[in-house]
């Protein structure tokens, strides 16, 4: 069994890529699930607990009075194959950039979309991470969880998972039980593309056989011209969630706004763009002091050095409050405030 080597008063400001100076009354880096069993044995769970990964979709607004949980837990491997798709499972604390570039290298298709985002492989099905046409549930096959509360280790289906527009069960119905320890994916060995998502579409349209390594190399640079990196510029990424209306809320608005841009979703169900409602309302660009909105992607909130959690969330609750007024929309936050 592992010793535990839990410290105390541990600053977070490396640990989330917003960059805020808050501190953890305590910090414990999880290297092996022997270290969760141990803490359940002494007691040490009964506290108040909150599951770090890559910290890039989280806000800080004030020091955090419990036991931080760094997923740690580290390897790659292949656990089964056949002629059309391979198994290949991934423990929670490795980059998710990492492992998308290792399934990218090997030809097996489906994270290919999902290039660059931040973060760790644990984090990932708990936000349900999407982007460019693709969501990671369309490659999870399984994943394995201890629960905090009675040290039992449960394999979770796809379905169990409960997936939805960056949700999950683990985020939603029974957030905070649950530790991932490892995520498998099924990858198929022969890529089958997809392109249909605009941004990606308008540049690779013209190409013939286009390939996933084209793919995440295209994702890679979109990204890359619109989000600032957080070792430059501290930012969580996009801040909201696109809004999902019905068919009848679009139409109210596109009697508005009939230049919407909207993504049919199937099921008379709309995504509409984020960005292009806080473009449109006038925050595209804004600073205050330390805190402001992105230049180029207005869905990302920026630290510009020095700012508090508080000074973000508010600036955050200006924009959702000035959307509601101009548009109708309530806009959801994506990053989790603790």
């Amino acid at each position: 069994m592992d010793m535990l080597k839990i410290e105390n008063d541990i600053s977070l400001k490396a640990f989330n890529t917003f960059g805020i100076d808050v501190k953890a009354a305590q910090f414990l880096t999880i290297q092996s699930v022997d270290s969760l069993k141990v803490l359940r044995q002494e007691g040490f769970l009964a506290k108040k607990m909150l599951i770090l990964g890559g910290g890039s979709n989280l806000l800080f607004t004030n020091d955090f009075q419990g036991l931080v949980l760094y997923n740690s837990l580290k390897g790659v491997e292949i656990v089964g194959e056949d002629k059309h798709y391979i198994m290949i499972k991934a423990w929670g604390g490795e980059s998710w950039c990492d492992f998308v570039d290792y399934t990218v290298k090997n030809n097996w298709g489906g994270l290919e979309n999902l290039s660059l985002i931040p973060g760790t492989v644990g984090a990932a099905p708990v936000q349900n991470i999407g982007a460019y046409g693709a969501e990671l549930k369309d490659c999870l096959y399984t994943l394995e969880a201890f629960n905090l509360e009675t040290g039992e280790i449960k394999e979770f289906s796809n379905s169990l998972c409960a997936f939805g527009y960056r949700d999950s069960i683990f985020k939603n119905k029974e957030k905070g039980e649950w530790f991932v320890l490892n995520v498998t994916f099924c990858l198929d060995k022969n890529p089958n593309p997809r392109i249909t998502y605009a941004p990606l579409n308008n540049i690779l349209k013209n190409k013939i056989d286009v390939n996933i390594q084209e793919i995440s190399a295209t994702v890679k640079q979109i990204r890359r011209s619109k989000l600032p990196d957080p070792q430059e510029l501290c930012n969580a990424g996009s801040f909201f969630k696109n809004p999902v209306l019905s068919q009848e809320q679009l139409n109210n608005l596109q009697n508005r706004r009939p230049n919407l841009p909207y993504y049919n979703l199937g099921n008379h169900q709309y995504k509409i763009s984020a960005a292009w409602l806080i473009e449109k309302a006038g925050w595209k660009g804004y600073r205050n002091g330390q805190v402001g909105v992105n230049g180029k992607q207005p869905l990302v909130l920026v630290n510009f050095g020095g700012a508090s959690g508080s000074d973000i969330l508010n600036l955050s609750k200006q924009i959702q409050s000035s959307l509601f007024k101009k548009f109708g929309i309530n806009l959801e936050r994506e990053v989790r405030v603790v």
